[in-house]
């Protein structure tokens, strides 16, 4: 069962090593660069790789150090891929893998993060019956101290990061950290698709996600040039009451 969005590999070990098979059906033992373009080559902007290996935990570290903007599913320690049937949801049955334990029993897939990731950030898919889903909607991301961080799927896991010494704001203020391009918001989807907004529609969107009652603290890159500047000003004051 193909999962959208993801890239599976499926790899064994000989010891301490990857065993690479290949779609033709081939094997052979890649080095840590050639698995990495593999697995950048086989998803570019996927929301995650999962690695079809038994066992695959005990390569946390190894993976961790390599793959900084992929989140990464293996099996847990012990635990072996196993292939199921199961209902496709239409009536049909289709095959899918799920990670079990030595008695046989499904158990959850490992998550490995990329590094310098806050606790709090989310990733681009959820789990349902031990099958990883895409999210929907807008990709505006809760922050912990109230308010979003509008994201796309190309910059997902670097905003991230760039958000997590954030600090608290007052209580009165709602945050929004946003990027913006030729004078609109960019707001990106879990479905990778980009949009480029005004300031009006990206107020509605802030009042969805419970701005109403509070003023806008906006937190964007503020554009040197002098006409984009004002462009960004005209947009952020036809949104809902901001500070910043």
């Amino acid at each position: 069962m193909r999962l959208p969005g993801f890239s599976d590999l499926i790899l064994g070990t000989d010891g301490d090593t990857f065993q690479l098979t290949r779609p033709t059906g081939e094997t052979m033992d890649p080095d840590a660069a050639e698995l990495r373009t593999t697995i950048l080559l086989g998803a570019p902007t996927a929301r995650g790789v999962r690695l079809l290996l038994d066992n695959g935990a005990r390569f946390a570290a190894y993976l961790q150090q390599r793959y900084r903007n992929r989140d990464i599913l293996v099996t847990p320690e012990n635990a072996r891929v196993r292939i199921e049937r199961i209902d496709d949801g239409d009536g049909g049955v289709t095959w899918a893998a799920f990670p079990v334990d030595e008695a046989g029993q499904r158990v959850d897939w490992a998550l490995l993060r990329p590094t310098g990731l806050p606790g709090w950030w989310p990733t681009t898919f959820h789990t349902v019956d031990g099958i990883q889903r895409p999210r929907a909607g807008d990709m505006m991301v809760p922050l912990p101290i109230g308010g979003v961080a509008v994201a796309t799927m190309e910059r997902f896991h670097e905003l991230g990061r760039n958000l997590a010494a954030l600090a608290g704001a007052p209580g009165e203020l709602f945050p929004a950290v946003v990027r913006m391009v030729n004078g609109a918001f960019v707001v990106g989807d879990y479905n990778g698709e980009i949009e480029q907004i005004d300031g009006a529609e990206f107020g509605r969107r802030l009042l969805a996600r419970g701005a109403d009652g509070n003023e806008i603290m906006l937190g964007a890159d503020r554009p040197a040039d002098l006409i984009e500047a004002a462009r960004l000003m005209a947009q952020a004051r036809a949104g809902p009451r901001r500070r910043g």
